[in-house]
């Protein structure tokens, strides 16, 4: 009995020992990751810090640091993306592609919800091929969340609410830009519209 309890238990301690070291790798392969992850962050390359972050804590997901920092690379990633698409998306619009920029415009919109520019842009072409009103109507109605008391914003909505044919919301915004840029001819004219359609 004594020799098998002996022979158990120097594979139980094999055991431990293999999953200790097993452990143990993970655990250096997760600073592998996060080491390379500091370097990235520190070069300003935020998405393969975002992504080496993100293999750390698939490696150690109790680990709090790259938690934090996994979090913190993947908030400046989706800005790094959405001003690269923005950036495409004026590129293309100015060489007369705006099928091609809005579509940029709505990708960086999505990857920057709080941005009020890259949304109205998207809106504004949306509303200019008269591709899609609901979606023109949304990031208009985003525009105006992260901008308030922007006059272009409430225009830019009116317009898609005149569109659309909503004579009274359109008149509503229109009534709104007015009293932010009273001084605006555009918008002047815009309202004088939208009061005849209400």
């Amino acid at each position: 009995v004594g020799p098998k309890r002996s022979a158990k238990e120097a594979a139980d301690a094999v055991k431990r020992l293999l999953g200790d070291s097993g452990f143990s790798d993970r655990l250096d392969k997760a600073k592998d990751h996060a080491a390379n992850a500091e370097i990235a962050m520190r070069a300003g390359d935020f998405v393969s810090a975002a992504n080496d972050f993100r293999m750390a804590l698939a490696l150690e997901a109790r680990n709090p640091t790259y938690r934090a920092r996994y979090e913190e690379a993947a908030v400046r990633a989706r800005e790094q993306l959405a001003e690269g698409y923005f950036k495409q998306g004026r590129f293309e619009e100015s060489m007369g592609d705006a099928v091609a920029a809005v579509q940029h415009y709505c990708l960086a919109a999505e990857q920057s919800a709080s941005n009020a520019d890259y949304a109205y842009q998207a809106a504004r072409l949306l509303l200019y091929l008269k591709k899609d009103l609901h979606r023109a109507r949304e990031m208009a109605l985003r525009a105006i969340k992260n901008r308030p008391g922007d006059a272009r914003s409430h225009e830019l909505l009116g317009l898609i609410y005149m569109d659309a044919g909503l004579g009274q919301s359109a008149r509503r915004e229109m009534e709104t830009a007015h009293g932010l840029d009273p001084g605006n001819d555009g918008i002047k004219e815009h309202l004088r519209v939208a009061r005849k359609m209400a």
